[in-house]
């Protein structure tokens, strides 16, 4: 019949049946292997993935720190008493060691694609009082579709980026997130193999045929 109609169908998206995008935003990524979702805290009680994490991390934090100051040319110069350098050897803040500053925002950076982000807190007169690493998740980093620069925010107010350090993850995701099938995998063969020795290793059932 004339006139012809023409129906549009629309996708939607709901917490019921949530796409690898909305998983993200959450900080989980789902793996095929048995509907696993891959969170960092889980992939770190994988305990493979867990002790490569702490070798790195702490590989890391026992490295020498150095501030350097980049000129327009190019030329590096080494600032050996720029007073950053006491927030990263010594104490970040009053209840975080230099060590354990390091170590932690690798973790972050090696299971987060957004990275580890930690906020500095400067005095009145712009010296540095502290620097301070938040739970994953408080701070907010949104990356520019085009130019990639990244904008900050703590609690939906903005932060100047000369107040947050940023250490990216490598390739622009975590390697949590690009490992996360193989890990999958490993989680649903731990809780496969607890359910199994939960019963005493016994089957839940047996097949019998007639002797020959």
């Amino acid at each position: 019949m004339w006139p012809f109609t023409r129906k549009t169908t629309v996708e939607t998206k709901g917490l019921a049946e949530p796409g690898d995008d909305l998983f993200a935003v959450f900080g989980i990524t789902p793996a095929s292997s048995g509907n696993v979702t891959v969170t960092p805290d889980a992939a770190l009680r994988v305990p493979a993935v867990g002790s490569a994490i702490r070798v790195i991390s702490e590989a890391v934090a026992t490295l020498d720190v150095s501030v350097k100051r980049i000129e327009k040319d190019g030329t590096e110069i080494l600032e050996p008493d720029h007073p950053a350098l006491t927030f990263l050897r010594d104490s970040a803040n009053d209840w975080t060691s230099g060590f354990e500053f390091l170590r932690d925002l690798v973790i972050d950076a090696l299971s987060d694609d957004r990275g580890g982000t930690a906020y500095v807190n400067r005095l009145g007169d712009g010296r540095i009082g502290e620097v301070l690493r938040y739970r994953r998740g408080v701070v907010d980093v949104q990356f520019d579709g085009t130019t990639g620069e990244p904008t900050y925010k703590i609690d939906a107010r903005p932060v100047p980026a000369a107040n947050v350090v940023h250490l990216r993850s490598p390739f622009g995701r975590a390697p949590l997130s690009l490992a996360r099938e193989a890990i999958g995998t490993a989680i649903a063969l731990d809780l496969h193999a607890a359910k199994l020795f939960g019963r005493g290793a016994r089957p839940s059932g047996a097949l019998k045929f007639p002797k020959g």
